[in-house]
């Protein structure tokens, strides 16, 4: 899966950004957010946040060899790599 084939929606909590999400088979899945109240810049436009458990009721989850975090100032390339590495858990 790539982020190109995600689509991104407003964010209805407040803040001022978007959101997409992606779900795998083996349980985890990635928010992925952009927006001016993210860590993010032009060049590096997203965050990434690793999710386990079924789509309706997945939560962040820090346990992974992807990251213990957020990943912040995300390229597209990165958010890529990172669908990919999550979808390989």
């Amino acid at each position: 899966m790539k982020l190109s084939e995600l689509t991104f929606k407003p964010l209805t909590s407040g803040f001022n950004g978007e959101y997409t999400s992606a779900f795998f088979n083996n349980g985890f899945g990635a928010f992925i957010t952009k927006g001016d109240q993210f860590k993010t810049n032009d060049s590096a436009p997203y965050e990434l946040m690793v999710l386990k458990g079924p789509k309706e009721s997945a939560i962040q989850t820090c346990e992974t060899p992807i990251t213990n975090d957020i990943l912040i100032y995300q390229t597209e390339q990165d958010i890529n790599n990172a669908l990919n590495s999550i979808s390989l858990l």
